[in-house]
């Protein structure tokens, strides 16, 4: 038979590690997704305010080496990745391939872009992540209309390296 101080000590660890198994199944869960979707926003409002010389030479049909350092001094203004993607319509609905981006990496093939495919659809910024070879993105995507159609979409991605190491 155990002792009254033993029984006390295994209860108090039992409390413990329930509290523990509260915190880290409620509370680690929920301060990831706030602090993913944060860096969304913030990926949203540079998308705004970092895309307007990208929709001014898009609109006006500037040459594709001038697209292209556009696109590069967007990403070094905003610290984020920038990508230019191009909206085609065909018998498979919208598509979107790649017209420039702000890094030299092959990363974008391993990208789906599905914020782009969204942006492309409802003509609205829209958010999101993804996971890559490299961990997951966080996406943001502004669509670019010439007339009243998006012919481009412009994505702000960044690493959610530092989200996963604060949880």
């Amino acid at each position: 038979m155990l002792s009254l101080r033993w029984r006390l000590a295994l209860l108090f660890l039992a409390i413990l590690l329930a509290a523990l198994a509260v915190i880290y199944l409620y509370v680690v869960p929920q301060l990831e997704s706030s602090l993913r979707a944060e860096k969304e926003r913030a990926l949203a409002a540079e998308s705004r305010v970092y895309s307007r010389p990208i929709v001014r030479d898009v609109v006006f049909y500037a040459d594709a080496r001038h697209v292209r350092a556009v696109v590069r001094q967007a990403a070094d203004r905003s610290g984020s990745r920038v990508t230019l993607l191009g909206v085609s319509r065909g018998t498979l609905g919208r598509q979107t391939y790649p017209i420039a981006d702000s890094t030299t990496e092959k990363g974008v093939a391993d990208l789906q872009f599905q914020v782009a495919q969204e942006a492309a659809q409802t003509g609205h910024t829209t958010t999101g992540s993804e996971p890559t070879n490299n961990g997951r993105i966080a996406e943001a995507a502004q669509p670019i209309r010439i007339g009243d159609r998006v012919t481009r979409v412009v994505v702000y991605s960044t690493s959610l390296a530092d989200v996963q190491s604060t949880v």
